[in-house]
């Protein structure tokens, strides 16, 4: 049978360099030094990802929250924006490919249960959109800059697949991230003073607090995890406290969405995590009621001012034979909800394209509008995959406890993330997505990582004994 690993990496190499061209064309508005300085960071980045893949995981965790966007233009009321991390991850790609070519052994994309699940979903995005560029619904320049986002992120995934081989590598991945979320947190507590909603860095004028409180949702439930399973009390007490000062700038995003996507993240851990059950129990009602005690005078007062807002008298719904007043941003999500849903009804099963649904702050319509039912059932079975990896690595790494705290956090982080779809279109967010899907690599990879690390300590023990023998 011929080797095709040669003609794959060509391919990818021709796909690379034309996105890298329709990048090109785009980035014209900025002075011609800055081609030199983005050239210049880009060669480093391609000798550092060919030479040490331990500093280019890093690079990626840390850029995906910590990296400055440049807007390229707009599209159905949407600015499109290149981030300085797109770039690092075009010359990242290169570095990789260029690896490869070297060492061929091993291998362009590394099995995994997850790759059939993504490679359907992807396929049925470029089917409805192709459908939706004929049939004129998107432009070409609309979808091209959406796909590219969702290539992005699975890219993510199997560069972190590909690169690590170690659980020292993987611990090294998650200080990182803890890193990255102490750095955000810092940010937030300096713009405290200002007195409006927290963001995270470089998320334009007004931020995207709930883009935020989704990221901290996702970080807070790698921090209990690692909390509950870690014996070592000098990295409980530093993770307690993280997640502490978390919590209270979680609150001040004053996201509703984030809210509402915190109690199901939590009642996870209560779920599925038997041993600490009455342990997490006795917290939760310990923390609701003190609350109210040590928490400060005016936090109360905001928090009730937010849900309040949610049900102001803007507008009226009726609802099982009772009439519902919300708020006028309530009622605009609604709408849209409405109209995204009767949007779908007219193309059922392909949908209209992406990103053809414009502004609906509901994932789940806008992948059905979009995409149509095959696309809606797509995203719906690669939800599934998701929770079936994670709870088969929690299972299989019973005996390991950093394993087993960072596959209970990942799927007490899933239907966190699941429910703060409702509110946010939270699987197409670059701030969420991308440390996400670095964290599904590491999980998908626990198990292998713990089987082999076994394997070495058994070996080193057993020439131990040959020596002392």
């Amino acid at each position: 049978m011929r080797d095709l690993r040669g003609q794959g990496h060509f391919g990818l190499i021709f796909f690379i360099f034309f996105v890298a061209l329709i990048v090109f064309i785009s980035l014209q508005q900025f002075p011609s030094y800055t081609y030199f300085i983005f050239f210049i960071v880009g060669c480093i980045v391609f000798f550092l990802s060919f030479l040490n893949p331990n500093l280019i995981l890093i690079l990626v965790i840390l850029s995906a929250l910590l990296s400055p966007e440049f807007q390229v233009g707009g599209i159905a009321g949407r600015s499109v924006v290149i981030r300085l991390e797109d770039i690092f991850l075009f010359f990242i790609f290169l570095g990789w490919l260029a690896k490869l070519s070297v060492n061929k052994e091993l291998g362009l994309v590394r099995f995994t249960p997850l790759n059939r699940a993504i490679a359907v979903y992807l396929f049925l995005c470029i089917v409805s959109t192709a459908i939706g560029l004929i049939s004129q619904t998107v432009t070409l320049k609309q979808s091209f800059f959406y796909l590219l986002k969702y290539f992005e992120y699975f890219m993510i995934f199997f560069l972190v697949v590909n690169n690590l081989r170690t659980m020292r590598q993987a611990k090294l991945c998650v200080f990182f991230m803890i890193i990255t979320c102490i750095i955000v947190c810092l940010y937030a507590l300096l713009s405290l003073p200002s007195g409006g909603r927290l963001s995270a860095p470089f998320e334009g004028v007004g931020g995207e607090p709930n883009t935020f409180a989704g990221y901290l949702v996702l970080m807070m439930a790698l921090m209990i995890g690692l909390m509950l399973y870690n014996k070592q009390m000098w990295l409980r007490v530093p993770l307690g406290i993280l997640l502490f000062c978390s919590m209270g700038i979680f609150i001040f995003t004053f996201s509703r969405g984030g809210w509402l996507a915190f109690f199901p993240m939590v009642g996870a851990f209560i779920f599925f995590d038997r041993r600490h059950r009455n342990f997490l129990i006795f917290s939760c009602l310990a923390v609701a009621f003190l609350f109210p005690f040590i928490s400060p005078q005016r936090m109360q007062e905001r928090i009730q001012e937010r849900i309040k807002d949610a049900f102001s008298n803007d507008q009226a719904y009726e609802m099982f034979g009772k009439e519902l007043t919300v708020s006028g941003s309530t009622a605009a999500r609604i709408e849209s909800w409405g109209m995204g849903f009767a949007l779908w009804l007219k193309r059922p099963l392909v949908g209209y394209g992406i990103p053809s649904a414009g502004v609906i702050d509901n994932q789940y319509i806008r992948v059905l509008t979009e995409t149509g039912i095959l696309g809606f059932l797509a995203f719906l079975h690669l939800l599934r995959s998701l929770f079936r990896v994670g709870l088969r690595s929690w299972r299989e790494s019973a005996e390991n406890g950093f394993s087993q705290g960072v596959c209970l956090g990942f799927l007490a982080a899933l239907v966190g993330l699941v429910t703060h779809a409702l509110s946010v279109s939270t699987f197409i967010v670059i701030r969420i997505m991308e440390p996400f899907w670095f964290w599904t690599a590491i999980v998908v990879l626990l198990p292998t990582l713990v089987a082999q690390e076994k394997k070495e300590e058994a070996g080193y023990e057993e020439t131990s004994d040959l020596r002392t023998g």
